[in-house]
């Protein structure tokens, strides 16, 4: 029995082997999770359950699986840091101060060579460190799924957590919230609005809330389509959404207007949720290892979001959202 829905097929709520959220169950200190794959009607509402409650006895049927997820240890973290992954570092067999600029030691497309990109992917992992050091209330999350056939299923994410590590960027720390536990990984995505979306959904599954702020970190030419497009499609309210854009230093800005625009946010202009055609396809060509993703369990008060796909592509999700309360 499989627990979620083929993560590369198109979104379909009609389909007959995707599973919903059906009950949240709080038993003693441990909260787990109801799947049950013969109701198509999906909750965006948590129904937490007395332990003693007659319906528990329902609970052993052959069409529930239960999820056991620890307590909750973090909820003094409220703001929200993102570095969004564009590559994957393998790292080097040497470990010589500037090893990891050299190209020979990412997965890398063809357009991403010879132009200093490697060096700005270091940047925004250095300026992520640098805002959640400052900000003892902030998750650094590196954001970014197994996207390389080449580099075996090595997640985006957690190549950047590695190269963190291994920058001697002075993550240990005295602070009574330590760095080690307000940097973690989202190892999902495939692409920027999923960057978004899915950081979002792993910073609920830490620390059971919502970030109050978030502040996305990655290209310049990027802003607009996650300030504009992405944010927007959320429904994030731009007062609490911020952007910093890190070129590499030789970077054409003409020359990146131009791709930007014809290749991602022309596109999701018109596919603002990004589940049609060619942003689709996109996605498809980059989970090569077939990864499904848990949010659906893990943060159910977005699942009908998550699963949202509307024939009018620039047809905004039409519910409210927790962070609009």
């Amino acid at each position: 029995m499989s627990l979620l829905p083929l993560y590369n097929t198109p979104p379909n709520l009609s389909s007959s082997n995707r599973f919903f959220l059906n009950k949240i169950l709080k038993k003693n200190t441990s909260e787990y999770l109801i799947l049950d794959n013969n109701n198509s009607n999906i909750s965006n509402k948590k129904e937490f359950l007395n332990n003693n409650n007659n319906n528990n006895n329902n609970n052993n049927n052959n069409d529930s699986t239960q999820i056991f997820l620890p307590n909750v240890s973090y909820p003094k973290l409220k703001d929200l840091i993102i570095v969004t992954g564009h590559a994957i570092y393998l790292g080097g067999n040497n470990r010589e101060i500037g090893s990891e600029e050299n190209e020979e030691n990412w997965v890398l497309e063809d357009y991403q060579k010879g132009n200093g990109q490697v060096k700005a992917f270091i940047e925004h992992i250095k300026k992520g460190i640098e805002l959640v050091k400052e900000n003892d209330e902030s998750l650094l999350i590196f954001s970014g799924g197994q996207t390389r056939p080449f580099a075996g299923p090595r997640s985006e994410a957690q190549s950047y957590y590695i190269l963190a590590q291994s920058l001697n960027l002075n993550l240990s720390t005295n602070s009574t919230t330590s760095l080690n536990t307000r940097i973690i990984t989202e190892e999902y995505a495939r692409d920027s609005y999923e960057n978004l979306l899915f950081s979002i959904c792993r910073f609920n599954e830490y620390t059971n809330s919502y970030p109050r702020n978030i502040t996305v970190i990655g290209f310049q030419f990027k802003k607009k389509r996650f300030s504009e497009l992405h944010r927007f499609a959320l429904k994030f309210p731009l007062n609490r959404f911020d952007y910093i854009g890190i070129d590499p230093e030789n970077a054409s800005p003409l020359g990146r207007f131009v791709g930007e625009s014809v290749n991602s946010l022309g596109p999701f202009k018109q596919d603002l949720y990004g589940c049609h055609g060619k942003l689709l396809d996109k996605k498809l060509n980059r989970n090569p290892y077939r990864r499904s993703h848990p949010y659906q369990i893990s943060c159910p008060e977005l699942s009908p979001l998550l699963n949202y796909c509307p024939k009018d592509q620039i047809q905004l999700y039409p519910d409210k959202l927790p962070w609009e309360y």
